[in-house]
């Protein structure tokens, strides 16, 4: 359990004092007075940080990781929307990462079904920002193959893909004007099309 003693001449500057440190709000900690101050000396205060729903889910993630015989640590990065459980380790990367991400999915699957109602944000496991360089590649592929469809004016089949990164396809293509995405498949080997749009005059010279 996380906690602090922390000493300062007044208990509201010992206080506020002690939750900077701590980086946490006065909701998510119990406050103990050691010292009141009134023999003259300084106030001395204990504070100790509640469990939340957040903090479980990253000790969850820790034992799980343990158990898989690695050594990790395991970072909290807050967001609007989102709270990122951020691997890091020394050990193998592509154990964590699975198949196209598929290990750092079902991790993932399995913490939002645990916590994600009481937190009431998504949760996300990376590692070594792994995400992020995914999404970079995908949003390359998807340029990539709508720079296909208007040199030839045809359709563009992309390779199989998981609903996420089609969602992440699709939302990147819906700023091309001329342009218009669509699935096709059954999962798992479900994939996008990129189509001409109807009615889109063709770029000049092609």
């Amino acid at each position: 359990m996380e906690q602090l003693e922390h000493a300062a001449p007044t208990y509201d500057q010992a206080l506020d004092e002690a939750l900077d440190l701590l980086q946490r709000d006065l909701e998510e900690v119990d406050v103990e007075v050691l010292s009141d101050g009134k023999d003259g000396g300084p106030v001395r205060l204990r504070l100790i940080v509640r469990d939340t729903a957040i903090d479980e889910a990253q000790d969850w993630l820790l034992d799980v990781l343990d158990a898989m015989g690695m050594e990790c640590s395991v970072g909290i990065i807050f967001e609007p929307e989102a709270v990122t459980l951020h691997i890091e380790t020394e050990d193998d990367a592509g154990m964590l990462i699975g198949r196209k991400g598929s290990t750092l999915d079902a991790l993932q699957y399995l913490l939002n079904v645990a916590y994600g109602p009481r937190t009431g944000k998504r949760l996300q496991v990376d590692v070594h920002d792994y995400r992020r360089r995914h999404m970079e590649k995908l949003i390359e592929q998807a340029h990539q193959a709508a720079e296909r469809v208007r040199s030839t004016g045809r359709s563009v089949r992309m390779a199989p893909m998981g609903a996420a990164d089609r969602k992440i396809v699709h939302n990147e293509l819906q700023t091309f004007a001329d342009l218009e995405t669509g699935s096709q498949g059954e999962e798992p080997n479900r994939f996008v099309v990129v189509h001409p749009r109807r009615g889109a005059a063709r770029p000049f010279g092609r």
